[in-house]
């Protein structure tokens, strides 16, 4: 018929690019894959799950963790001084500036034993 087609009053036309069709088909979402099947979903679920609590049950944990805390020694003398003497003239200044560390307050000093 030379390209031409015939219709009658009142006809439908729909007109479909094959290309276009071809084109949607390649272009198909991951959504619509596990949409379309449902048994493959729940299996890849169940082994993301699974695999996730066998590599939480192997993470190393340990009760007490290794932490180094950082120490600062510090050795005064004051030779044929009293115990009262060394405290006022000695003690409550060194005291007194460890304070202004940043992170460092009073309570972190203890008198060491002497040997």
């Amino acid at each position: 018929m030379d390209g031409q087609l015939l219709l009658t009053p009142g006809a439908r036309v729909s007109i479909r690019d094959q290309n276009s069709a071809r084109q949607r088909a390649q272009e198909m979402n991951l959504s619509a894959l596990f949409i379309r099947r449902p048994v493959m979903t729940t299996l890849v679920m169940l082994s993301i799950i699974i695999f996730g609590l066998m590599g939480y049950r192997r993470l190393p944990v340990s009760d007490l963790p290794n932490v180094d805390f950082p120490t600062l020694m510090v050795s005064a003398n004051l030779p044929g001084a009293s115990p009262e003497n060394m405290a006022a003239s000695v003690a409550t200044p060194l005291e007194r500036q460890f304070t202004t560390i940043a992170g460092c307050d009073g309570h972190e000093f203890y008198e060491l034993p002497r040997s």
